[in-house]
């Protein structure tokens, strides 16, 4: 009887353990994408700034001339649009790469996580 119980819990019976898992970074990358996109649907000012820091460094790496090309550009941009392209230029004429730094996208408010805490 105990060698059937014990083939029974140790052959039939899957064992779960908990195991943390992390994405790799080209995962990541696109896992915080929809994060920030997401964030910025709902609203978060933080989460749109992240999308237009990104956009600014992507354009930075990818544009000769991109300084040149985005202050001549800001003449141009629609008011509703200033905020949104002043993170922008400040991206682009940046050179150190510090959109996590200087934004951080939750979707939890900071209130949220302080009851979870307790």
């Amino acid at each position: 009887l105990e060698t059937a119980m014990h083939s029974f819990i140790n052959g039939f019976l899957p064992s779960v353990e908990r195991v943390r898992r992390d994405a790799d970074q080209e995962k990541r990358g696109y896992l915080d994408g929809v994060t920030y996109v997401v964030g910025a649907l709902l609203g978060r000012k933080d989460c749109s700034n992240m999308i237009a820091c990104r956009t600014g460094k992507f354009v930075q790496e990818r544009m000769p001339g991109a300084q040149l090309a985005v202050m001549m550009a800001e003449s141009v941009v629609p008011t509703s649009f200033i905020n949104f392209f002043g993170v922008v230029k400040k991206a682009v004429i940046d050179r150190s790469d510090s959109c996590d730094i200087d934004y951080e996208c939750n979707l939890v408010d900071e209130e949220d996580l302080s009851k979870v805490n307790l």
